[in-house]
């Protein structure tokens, strides 16, 4: 866990590791506890707006059937705002997909996640991810641990990265 989160903010960042874990492992039955019912997720992909649990889930679930997953996820910079029962975290990431087919992809961004507590439980409301363009230089993209690989190929992972299990 990041250092500087205050004692209020503790377990939304708690359950936010509890929902890459899960997120990494495919793990459904997590997704769902942790979901609000009404969630809305928008990414910069189709199908872009996904809504509600049931939706959100069932996709997900499409994804990892058809051979997709996640490698790893790597979370940075995580901050996280109070309002009352809810909660506002953001982070800039860089992940690893290996998509349906056997393509893999990686990539960094930032995104916003929008927590509420929901009979004492912090479940997961909305989500909103960017992709971030490849930094190049001398025609070569530039990775987060500050090496150059291969235009837009992120390759340098530092410790710390959440990994999926074997």
């Amino acid at each position: 866990m990041e250092r500087d989160h205050s004692p209020e903010t503790v377990p939304v960042v708690e359950i936010f590791h509890k929902l890459t874990d899960a997120w990494i492992r495919g793990d459904l039955t997590t997704l769902d506890r942790h979901y609000h019912d009404k969630i809305i997720g928008l990414e910069p992909e189709p199908p872009y707006r996904l809504l509600g649990k049931e939706k959100v889930l069932r996709e997900y679930g499409k994804f990892l059937e058809s051979g997709g997953r996640i490698e790893f996820l790597r979370s940075r910079d995580i901050k996280v705002e109070m309002f009352g029962d809810t909660a506002l975290l953001t982070y800039f990431f860089q992940t690893r997909r290996m998509l349906p087919g056997g393509r893999g992809r990686e990539f960094s961004g930032k995104e916003t996640l929008l927590f509420v507590r929901q009979e004492s439980l912090w479940k997961l409301a909305h989500w909103h991810y960017s992709i971030d363009p490849p930094a190049v230089k001398d025609g070569r993209a530039e990775t987060w641990g500050g090496g150059y690989g291969p235009p837009g190929v992120a390759r340098a992972w530092g410790p710390g990265h959440r990994k999926r299990s074997s």
